[in-house]
């Protein structure tokens, strides 16, 4: 895990760009994967919750 501080959102949205273009394709795409999975996660424990399983 890597982390900055920022002084503005400008300056957070400029690491965050550089930040992802030092990553290799596999990386980046390694990461849209976790976040896929994480986002199903909640997704499924919201369905539960609420009653609705489908």
């Amino acid at each position: 895990m890597e982390c900055h501080r920022t002084t503005s959102f400008a300056e957070a949205e400029k690491w965050d760009l550089e930040f992802w273009q030092r990553r290799t394709p596999q990386e980046r795409l390694s990461a849209l994967v976790a976040i896929r999975r994480e986002v199903e996660m909640v997704e499924a424990a919201r369905r539960t919750a609420s009653g609705h399983d489908g």
